[in-house]
């Protein structure tokens, strides 16, 4: 058998994948669905492992139930730019919308710690909360301030001081 004759979709990574695509003014998340076709049924462009090559066409379909075509180096981009080297997948962040501690979170009356010379020190930890992130794709999710403080560490930063919590022990040793 040769490689032409094997159906593209029993190799192709981008069909079912979930993809963050500009529409119109707005990010939204959508799932690769299938191929376009052109008027007579047949594939449009080619498929290459190489995402620069494949000139392969896709439908996507969006949460609203709207499906729009792309093409295969335009998801293949949005989804190597939505990942970090790691494989993790990252939001494009429109606002932090809220806050909440759990019960780990430093109390200000445990924010301190006297060292055996006598010295106060501040402790540094973000260890019990979590932020409330609007993304750009219209997703909402609970975020580690940890993470959000080394990826979004101007936007925290604002959010703190905007909310008055610049005092409490998770922001107070970075934010202002």
């Amino acid at each position: 058998m040769e490689a032409d004759d094997i159906p593209p979709q029993l190799y192709d990574r981008l069909l079912t994948a979930e993809v963050c695509l500009n529409v119109g003014e707005k990010m939204s998340t959508g799932k690769v669905i299938g191929y376009k076709r052109d008027a007579s049924g047949n594939l449009i462009g080619k498929t290459n492992p190489n995402p620069l090559l494949n000139t392969r066409m896709y439908q996507v379909q969006f949460s609203d139930g709207t499906v729009q075509d792309y093409a295969a180096n335009h998801i293949a981009e949005a989804i190597y730019t939505a990942v970090d080297d790691e494989g993790n997948q990252f939001i494009l962040m429109d606002e932090i919308l809220d806050y909440r501690y759990s019960a780990e979170a430093l109390r200000p009356d445990q924010a301190w710690i006297t060292s055996s010379n006598g010295n106060r020190h501040r402790i540094k930890t973000t260890k019990g909360c979590q932020l409330c992130v609007h993304g750009k794709d219209g997703s909402t999710s609970w975020e580690t301030l940890a993470n959000l403080k080394n990826s979004h560490p101007i936007e925290v930063s604002r959010f703190a001081k905007d909310r008055n919590l610049l005092q409490d022990p998770v922001f107070a040793w970075w934010a202002p």
